[in-house]
């Protein structure tokens, strides 16, 4: 044994249909684990892009700060972008529940907001009292939008924590400019308009004019440390630090309000450890599958060798040396084949991509952004190759171990384990072929569950990457701000219960739920208007009795049984949102689960505590304690019977005006409400959303073609391992249609059953991969189109791929069917 690598390059030249067999497996695990690393690279950077398009350039913003504050921050290294904005003061636009934000920002802090300062017409301000704004606000206004015309608004300029009234004044502009609409605003009913330097000096008070900076961290590691500090350095309270939660979230950054429902690096790092190990999974069983099956039919061969005095290590060894020199060939291949296809994947995506979605001006630029991290790629690179090698070698060492434990005795004489069968009962054979079928998958159970091993990854993988697409809609994060089509509000005359019913009457009109909104100062308290025992934390904290339908509760509180709903409804229980930490020097008031207060009459227990924020559209949320009741128990608390808020869902997004029409009647017989329609932001947010989607569903598609070609290897390794068990049936007398009928129930069954199981196994992946990035199981949404395609693909597959190589095996003799080697 002078050289074991020429004796196994040997013996990988005399097997080689073995060896491009166990080479293709090997490509594709490689090419597969290439694609995911480079599409991992790519969509996390196009996430951040979508992210930072959708709510500014910048991770965090710190308000009301003053001229020595400003300065200090600025000389602070490791700070990007640093921009200045000064809020002039706000408005609430009639009718609307919009609220209109006039801003001043410097060069730096206007290209911080690049997708709400692109200008339609005319320029953006450059003098103190010039204004732009977007057309539709400009409409909203009753404004006809012409450059150089004056407008007058009446604002009121406040600070974050004040005790004091606000302070309103008139001002008049100069409309310079005439924004692009951006609908996303209109989701949180807050919209911008950009004012010139010099206007927040010349109207407002010096106690107003304070300044907010936005910044960037360039370096994300240990960030929640960092902005601690440049907080402490500032003398700032936590209330005066604004995360981009949009941003932050996108780029995996640990901050203290992470928000772990839009957590897209976790979800992304969850499901490409979840597909890369399914695939690598796949591949090895193919690899372990051939290199077995080479080596039982190469058993007297390494017997002679341990007879002339081969030890176990130098069996060992050959077979090690072998898979080594097949994963010096095939893993440069699949790496070069899965570098090129993520590239062709993504230039073909980009090329059907909007540039101005994600802020570029062309293509080109585009791609240069989804790309700025470079180097970001070797490492996903490097990672492939090492994983390719450890699983390729992983899946050799059954073989190996087998090989060396050889006893030369026994290879030699070629004996084998009995052969036993069990007793069973007599019974008629309807189909023989399939019945033949059945009896070949039992006579070779390791073979036959290696083979549905193999073919269930494969489908495993094609189901749980229907979940990995929905971790990537960075958009969602924003969308949720806002329910439904359509909002019907009314803060102070409340809108006629009876609305509802009309809005049903519609028929295009799938569902309405509603909200009954009134809120309690602890003054009001204290003057009897309503009674409690909540203990405040916080003087400034409101008392907010908010009462919800049933459908609404279900989506608030999605746990609800129906026990729990029929206390809800007898006003035992309650869903409380904790107020925020706003003054440092008092403590939040803090409810829990299983808390028991009282008001009014009733005692009400705390079911569970909620971020979610109810509150009238365009108000937004007051800080103090939310107390969430059945509608009913709403009436009985508060005296009230009104609605507050009303979303109303369309049944087709096609027949939305019809929908509006019906909206504006509800309107117009409740005077003082007022509606949004959310129709332009859902499809600026489909858009964005779009995008990345079509570049993830590139590699998807991808991905399982190689899914798809494992199948073939599989069934195709299977056949060709047999054929001399084929030429033994076509000797004894089975014609090539029973032989096919035979194989191809074999493959039926082998896809049937694999489909079976992928198929509840990848709903199991995808429930985890969720509840890894929502941190809430939900068994519920079965993937039922993902589970049929894989299904019916994959039987198909296996079909196919039966049929080929048996047309290849019946044009051979029967002799050399018999003798023949491979």
């Amino acid at each position: 044994m002078k050289s074991y690598l020429s004796l196994a390059f040997k013996e990988l030249k005399s097997q080689k249909l073995m060896t491009l067999l166990i080479i293709i497996a090997i490509i594709m695990s490689t090419a597969m684990t290439t694609v995911i690393g480079q599409s991992i690279t790519t969509m996390k950077n196009m996430m951040a892009e979508q992210a930072r398009s959708l709510n500014g350039d910048r991770h965090v913003t710190f308000h009301q700060l003053d001229g020595w504050q400003i300065e200090k921050l600025k000389s602070e290294e490791g700070l990007l972008q640093v921009g200045e904005v000064k809020t002039v003061g706000s408005t609430k636009i009639k009718d609307t529940g919009i609220l209109l934000i006039v801003r001043e920002y410097d060069e730096i802090s206007i290209k911080n907001y690049p997708n709400g300062t692109k200008v339609q017409s005319g320029r953006l301000p450059q003098a103190a009292n010039e204004i732009a704004m977007d057309e539709n606000m400009l409409k909203l206004l009753g404004i006809t939008p012409n450059i150089g015309d004056k407008i007058i608004l009446d604002l009121n300029a406040s600070l974050l924590n004040d005790s004091e009234q606000p302070f309103g004044f008139n001002a008049e502009f100069i409309l310079t400019g005439i924004l692009e609409n951006d609908y996303a605003g209109y989701s949180s009913g807050i919209i911008n308009a950009i004012a010139g330097q010099g206007t927040a000096d010349a109207l407002l008070p010096d106690k107003y004019n304070l300044t907010s900076v936005d910044f960037k961290m360039s370096d994300l590691s240990g960030f929640q440390g960092k902005i601690d500090g440049l907080a402490a350095g500032l003398n700032l309270q936590e209330y005066q630090i604004q995360y981009n939660w949009v941003y932050l979230d996108a780029l995996g950054a640990d901050y203290r309000e992470k928000n772990s429902e839009t957590d897209g690096a976790v979800s992304m790092a969850v499901a490409a450890i979840f597909i890369g190990v399914l695939i690598l999974m796949a591949a090895g069983l193919v690899i372990y599958n051939i290199l077995k099956i080479s080596i039982v039919k190469k058993i007297k061969e390494y017997g002679c060798l341990r007879a002339i005095g081969a030890e176990p290590g130098q069996l060992y060894r050959i077979v090690i040396t072998q898979i080594l020199l097949l994963c010096a060939i095939a893993i440069p291949i699949g790496s070069a084949i899965g570098i090129l296809s993520a590239n062709t994947i993504t230039a073909a995506a980009t090329s059907l991509i909007n540039p101005e979605v994600f802020l570029a001006d062309n293509s080109d630029q585009l791609a240069n952004l989804i790309h700025s991290g470079a180097k970001a790629y070797l490492i996903p690179l490097m990672l492939s190759v090492g994983i390719s090698l450890l699983f390729s070698f992983v899946a050799a060492l059954p073989s190996a171990v087998y090989a060396a434990k050889v006893s030369p005795k026994v290879a030699m004489a070629g004996a084998f384990n009995a052969i036993t069968r069990k007793g069973g009962k007599n019974r008629t054979i309807h189909n023989f072929e399939r019945h033949l079928a059945w009896l070949n998958l039992r006579r070779n159970k390791g073979r036959t569950i290696i083979t549905i091993l193999s073919l269930f990854m494969s489908i495993t993988v094609f189901v749980a990457l229907n979940a990995f697409s929905s971790t990537l809609d960075i958009s969602q994060s924003v969308s949720d701000l806002k329910m439904g089509d359509f909002s019907i509000s009314s803060e102070s005359a409340g809108i006629s219960k009876t609305a509802v019913d009309n809005l049903y009457e519609n028929n295009y009109v799938k569902r309405v739920s509603f909200a009954k909104y009134t809120m309690y100062t602890q003054k009001q308290i204290e003057q009897g208007e309503i009674q409690t025992d909540v203990a405040f934390g916080n003087p400034s904290e409101a008392l907010k009795i908010i009462g919800i339908d049933e459908q609404y509760l279900k989506e608030v509180y999605p746990e609800l049984s129906s026990s729990q709903l029929a206390d809800f409804k007898n006003g035992k229980l309650c869903i409380v949102r904790n107020p925020m930490t706003i003054l440092s020097e008092y403590k939040a008031t803090n409810l829990q689960a299983g808390d028991k207060f009282r008001i009014g009459d009733k005692e009400l227990t705390v079911q569970a505590i909620t971020n979610k924020t109810i509150s009238i559209q365009g108000t937004g949320w007051t800080n103090g304690v939310d107390v969430i009741v059945y509608d009913t128990i709403y009436d009985e608390l508060t005296g009230k019977n009104t609605i507050n808020q009303m979303n109303v869902y369309a049944k087709d997004k096609s027949r939305l005006e019809e929908v509006q029409v019906a909206v504006e009647a509800i309107c117009s017989a409740n005077p003082g409400s007022r509606f949004l329609s959310y129709a332009e932001s859902d499809r600026q947010m489909e858009e964005s959303f779009a995008q990345t989607k079509t570049l993830a569903w590139g590699f998807i598609l991808f991905i399982a073609l190689i899914g798809v070609l494992n199948i073939i290897n599989t069934t195709y390794t299977n056949i060709h391992t047999r054929v001399n068990e084929i030429g033994m049936q076509r000797a004894i007398g089975m014609d090539n249609r029973s032989l096919y009928k035979m194989f191809l129930w074999e493959g039926a069954y082998y896809g049937m059953w694999a489909a079976v199981i992928g198929s509840f196994a990848g709903y199991l992946i995808s429930v985890f991969m969720n509840a890894a990035a929502t941190e809430e199981l939900d068994f519920l949404n079965f993937p039922l189109i993902p589970v049929l395609l894989a299904s019916c693909l994959s039987i198909a597959t296996c079909l196919i791929a039966t049929v080929i190589p048996l047309g290849k095996i019946k044009k051979m003799s029967i002799v050399d069917s018999i003798d023949t080697v491979e």
